[in-house]
């Protein structure tokens, strides 16, 4: 009571909030919107991260297309896809050309690939490697299949080495030619006859007596005609060897034909680089693949980043987000929708079929329809 006799209520000072501190609310206010902003930043790092991985994969494609054509200054032809089976590969053929000239130098020409040192067959080179791949392993061991006579032990000669034969691996392959039948070849004389695609009797040019028919710009040379073995008893090593292919024979274009492509994880983990056993070229296009693929159309692999039982993916493929890259003759890169018509592929991989077509169009394809 105040001197006037009246009740006046003391009002006590209200605590001041300490300075700087945050209520719960504005806590998770706070982390609300970090967790947006990182959701948001995450997904344009991850693509700015793989824009430069499919960068430095097109400078490999590219690095591969001069060493080409540095080699084909030097031999005057194109290298083929491989001099023979359990014999150098066209990636085994440039390494002079891809600044590697130190490890070719490492090559025993007086045997084949099995013949090497494991250390060389096992050497990786960086540029064989995209580095968008997810890679598990860098080398790949496989058991040697029905090369006993070429004298070539089924495993690696050491046991602790596991259960095959390991070799470097590579993400690219080259582009054999069409997955058309090739008009006009006999199964039964691989020779020329008069018949049509559909004829029985006429074959695709996969296997090893047959891959010189091959309609791309990497095929093998003839190995009875072309190639001079040293050792015709076991044909263990090469003497010298005929190529098939000139620049002059790309008759479709050097910026209009395929050469090299990026392949699945699959396909990349189960193969040697250095090896003619191994598929150094793929067809590609409207047809199965490969005589082991009785698919009735392939193009690109379904699973190109997983890899799968019986030695993966069997094709071209990336893990780019919906693209392929591929390298053309004339050492120039095309990045390749994954939706292209792949018949509009079999046009791209001839070398002399007298096709037009675009990437982003159709084609008839091998069979006119």
């Amino acid at each position: 009571m105040n001197a006037a006799g009246t009740n006046t209520a003391v009002v006590a000072p209200q605590a001041k909030r300490a300075a700087g501190g945050f209520t719960l609310v504005e806590l998770l206010v706070v982390i609300a919107i970090i967790g947006i902003l990182v959701a948001l930043l995450l997904p344009a790092v991850q693509s700015a991260r793989e824009a430069a991985r499919r960068t430095q994969c097109k400078n490999n494609l590219k690095q591969m297309g001069l060493a080409i054509h540095n080699y084909h200054d030097t031999t005057r032809k194109l290298p083929p896809g491989r001099v023979g089976e359990h014999q150098k590969t066209w990636m085994a053929l440039i390494l002079p050309f891809m600044e590697e000239a130190n490890v070719a130098d490492l090559w025993d020409d007086s045997g084949c690939f099995y013949d090497q040192t494991y250390d060389f067959r096992t050497l990786e080179i960086a540029g064989y490697i995209c580095p968008s791949q997810n890679h598990t392993r860098l080398v790949a061991t496989a058991k040697v299949k029905g090369k006993q006579g070429h004298s070539h032990a089924g495993f690696e000669p050491s046991a602790s080495l596991g259960g095959g034969w390991s070799g470097s691996i590579s993400d690219y392959r080259g582009v054999g030619g069409s997955s058309c039948i090739v008009e006009g070849i006999s199964a039964q004389t691989n020779g020329p006859v008069e018949a049509s695609v559909h004829e029985t009797g006429t074959i695709r040019p996969w296997d090893s007596s047959t891959k010189h028919f091959l309609d791309g710009a990497m095929p093998d040379p003839h190995r009875d005609n072309d190639v001079n073995w040293a050792d015709n008893s076991t044909k263990r090593s090469v003497r010298s060897f005929s190529h098939p292919i000139a620049m002059k024979d790309v008759t479709d274009g050097t910026s209009k034909t395929l050469l090299v492509g990026e392949v699945g994880l699959g396909t990349a983990e189960s193969s040697h680089a250095f090896n003619g056993d191994h598929s150094p070229t793929l067809n590609i296009g409207q047809g199965p693949q490969s005589e082991f693929d009785s698919s009735p159309e392939w193009h690109f692999c379904e699973r190109c980043t997983t890899p799968h039982e019986e030695g993966g993916d069997s094709g071209f493929g990336a893990a780019h987000p919906g693209i392929v890259q591929f390298l053309l003759v004339d050492a120039s890169v095309q990045a390749i929708s994954l939706d292209v018509d792949y018949r509009v592929m079999d046009a791209a991989a001839t070398r002399a079929g007298g096709e037009v077509y675009d990437f982003n169009g159709s084609h008839l394809g091998c069979y006119g329809y």
